[in-house]
């Protein structure tokens, strides 16, 4: 399989132009900024929770309206591929791993689900503002949001996570709030005025500041868990960690360390919010707790595929 994953060289068309826009430089560490200020600010933060849905239809409009022209589905296969190596062998991996750690059943099955996740949709502006490309890291996204519907409510049934979570609901749910956006963007492509080179600089921005709210509407209600228990929640966050790790590592391993920059992107950066809100109503608080503390690692792999950009082959 990893023949079949290499990736090819970036062509001009692959690439998303960022010349002239503020977040170039800074955009991988904008989300972990408006962490900080989310926990600085709870206001803010409990403001724009309240949002989480339209923010999460946004980021994918943006990333799918952000998208290379015509080179972003050149590999489907080789992007299909890795999209169900990491919809299957990560959450398995992050479920034996947190075994070992010595989690229990439900927080294993937390871990699963969130290792599970899409790749998100803003990896597409996050790619383009490292300067990636985002073609190949768009062809994976893509592909990770039309099997999640499919990989993860199966995977749910046959682990039985958690055991009160209906597949079928949970697939119409992800339908509606992952794939749906993406659909209604594609037409929306074709018009003049968002095909243009500037248009989809200007998608890819708008789709990194809305992962910035997103960013910022995940630390809702986390400060006061944190000053209560510290002790606890530095645990659950070792667990949340997981997903994004395992995750990582499927991609380096898949692609024998080719595009490293890529692979760290496409394999950490998960769309948790997404099953976060799928599942909510089966979640107990703890649940809530650890789907809010992925929210660190997540946000944190831009920063990592940054410094992977800077070494040599990345």
């Amino acid at each position: 399989m990893s023949a079949v994953l290499q990736s090819a060289a970036l062509r001009p068309e692959d690439t998303i132009p960022w010349r002239g826009w503020p977040l170039r430089h800074g955009g991988a560490l904008l989300p972990l900024a408006a962490m900080a200020l989310g926990l600085l600010w709870p206001a803010g933060a409990a403001l724009a929770d309240r949002a989480t849905p339209l923010l999460l239809a946004a980021t994918t409009l943006f990333g799918v309206l952000a998208l290379p022209a015509g080179g972003a589905l050149r590999t489907p296969l080789r992007a299909a591929a890795l999209a169900v190596a990491l919809g299957v062998f990560g959450p398995l991996l992050a479920g034996v791993a947190a075994t070992a750690l010595g989690a229990g059943a439900e927080r294993t099955g937390w871990v699963v689900l969130a290792a599970a996740a899409p790749v998100g949709t803003g990896a597409i502006g996050l790619a383009a503002a490292l300067g990636l490309g985002g073609a190949r890291t768009a062809a994976v996204v893509l592909a990770s949001v039309a099997s999640c519907p499919v990989l993860l409510p199966g995977l749910a049934a046959l682990l039985q996570l958690p055991g009160a979570l209906d597949p079928g609901a949970l697939a119409g749910r992800l339908w509606l709030m992952a794939v749906l956006p993406a659909v209604l963007a594609l037409p929306l492509r074709r018009l003049p005025r968002l095909a243009s080179g500037s248009a989809r600089g200007a998608s890819a921005a708008l789709a990194v500041l809305a992962l910035a709210l997103t960013a910022l509407a995940r630390m809702h209600g986390v400060g006061p868990v944190l000053r209560a228990d510290p002790a606890a929640a530095l645990a659950l966050l070792g667990l949340a960690c997981l997903p994004v790790l395992c995750g990582a590592a499927v991609a380096l391993v898949l692609l024998r360390g080719r595009g490293g920059a890529e692979a760290i992107l496409a394999g950490g950066y998960r769309n948790v919010t997404l099953i976060w809100a799928a599942c909510a109503p089966v979640l107990p608080p703890e649940g809530h707790l650890f789907m809010a503390l992925t929210a660190l690692p997540v946000f944190a792999t831009p920063a990592l595929a940054a410094l992977a950009r800077r070494r040599p082959g990345g």
